[in-house]
């Protein structure tokens, strides 16, 4: 009898034990997840505090001032002034110039004009021409540095869908810039009077 005693002693201890350890296995494995589940919480949070940091300290397009050209009597010919803010240099072909023109009394057109590989300085029907005006760094023409100044021309009389401009009308552009996600807008108005002989006029910013 003491021997059967001691045998269903050991046997219980037995199964004790190995519940015990079970339960411990299974114990570690919910901790090792709920850690893992953290860090990987942890991680993707830090992706997009670092993805929302780069887009707010991303460099920029600062527009200077802009001009006009004016010809029989309306502007056919914008000139955006354009500066770097920002450290890093902006790439002027992964930049796209969302246009709308409104002439005095008409309707507003819209245009999408992109960077010209094929002759930098000549705007075209679907792209703004780009000339320097000041790059003390020597960058390529198509990058906008520190201390650099560009000039971008638009020709709305051979842009596809755009407006030529009379007294009194105005034009908006939006600088998107496609590495960053980051756009720049500016409006401005061309003047109540111009030039009888024409010339270049200064438009007024908004």
């Amino acid at each position: 009898m003491r021997r059967t005693t001691v045998r269903k002693k050991r046997g219980a201890i037995g199964i004790g034990t190995l519940i015990i350890f079970i339960a411990l296995i299974l114990v570690a494995a919910i901790a090792a997840v709920v850690i893992i589940t953290t860090a990987e919480e942890l991680e993707n949070k830090g992706r997009q505090s670092k993805e929302t940091a780069k887009k707010m300290t991303a460099s920029g397009i600062r527009v200077d001032f802009a001009e006009g050209r004016v010809t029989s009597g309306e502007i056919d010919y914008v000139y955006f002034y354009i500066s770097l803010y920002g450290m890093e240099p902006i790439d002027m072909r992964d930049v796209v110039l969302h246009v709308v023109t409104t002439p005095r009394g008409g309707t507003a057109s819209s245009q999408d004009l992109t960077f010209n590989e094929g002759s930098i300085a000549s705007p075209s029907t679907t792209n703004y021409g780009t000339v320097e005006v000041n790059d003390p760094n020597d960058e390529f023409p198509y990058l906008l540095g520190e201390r650099t100044t560009l000039k971008l021309v638009i020709d709305l009389s051979t842009a596809s869908n755009l407006n030529t401009l009379p007294q009194s009308s105005s034009i908006e552009v939006r600088f998107l810039i496609s590495a960053v996600g980051h756009e720049t807008y500016d409006l401005y108005y061309t003047p109540s009077s111009y030039p009888a002989n024409g010339g270049i006029v200064t438009l007024l910013a908004s």
